[in-house]
C-alpha cells in the first residue's frame, strides 16, 4: 500500500507545480524581460542629503524625509526589449526642477534598468533665491513586477552660485524612490 502511495503523491506534486508555474499573476519579477513599460507614479521614499545640511531633502520631500512624496508628474519608463539599445527622451520634473532629456538602456543584470545622461541647471535650493545649484542626475532601477520598480537616483553638484551657496562639486545626493504603474 505504501508503494502505491508514495508514487501517487508524487504524480500529484508535480501536477500541482506544473499548473503553479504556467499561471500568469502579471509579476515579471521572475522574468524581468517581460516588462512592458508605460506611465508609473513615482514616489520618493528616502533622501541621503550628504551635502547640503538637509536643504536638498526639504526641496524632494517638504512633508519630511519620513513621508513619502508623490511626483507631480507621470514618468514613462519604455519596456525591457525596446531598452536593449539606448531610448532618449525628455521626462516632465515638478518645480523647482525643468523638463529634462534621459536615456536609459538595460543594465548588466536582466531586471535593471540604467539611467543617465540627465542634468539641471540654476535650481533654486532655498526658497529666498540666495542659491542656485547646477545637477546632474542619474538612477538605477530594479524591476519588482511588470507594476512595480524600486528605483535610487544619484544627484551630483556640479556647480553653485549664490550667497551662501559653495557646495563641493562632485558631492552626491541619493534619493530612493519607487515607481507603480497607473492604469
Amino acid at each position: 500500500m505504501t508503494r502505491i502511495l508514495l508514487p501517487a503523491l508524487l504524480v500529484t506534486g508535480c501536477a500541482l507545480k506544473e499548473y503553479e508555474s504556467t499561471e500568469d499573476t502579471g509579476d515579471v519579477s521572475s522574468n524581468p524581460t517581460e516588462f512592458t513599460g508605460g506611465q508609473f507614479q513615482m514616489t520618493s521614499q528616502g533622501v541621503d542629503d550628504n551635502c547640503a545640511d538637509g536643504s536638498f531633502a526639504t526641496l524632494l520631500m517638504p512633508e519630511g524625509t519620513s513621508t513619502p512624496t508623490d511626483w507631480a508628474y507621470p514618468i514613462e519608463i519604455p519596456g525591457w526589449e525596446d531598452m536593449a539599445t539606448r531610448v532618449t527622451y525628455m521626462i516632465q520634473l515638478q518645480e523647482p526642477f525643468s523638463d529634462m532629456e534621459v536615456t536609459v538602456i538595460q543594465g548588466d543584470t536582466t531586471g535593471v534598468i540604467e539611467m543617465s545622461g540627465g542634468s539641471q541647471e540654476s535650481v533654486p535650493l532655498f526658497d529666498d533665491d540666495t542659491c542656485f545649484v547646477d545637477l546632474g542626475i542619474s538612477a538605477t532601477m530594479q524591476i519588482e513586477s511588470n507594476d512595480s520598480l524600486t528605483g535610487q537616483a544619484t544627484l551630483v553638484f556640479e556647480d553653485s552660485s549664490g550667497m551662501n551657496c559653495n557646495f563641493e562639486p562632485g558631492c552626491e545626493m541619493l534619493l530612493d524612490f519607487t515607481a507603480a504603474r497607473i492604469p
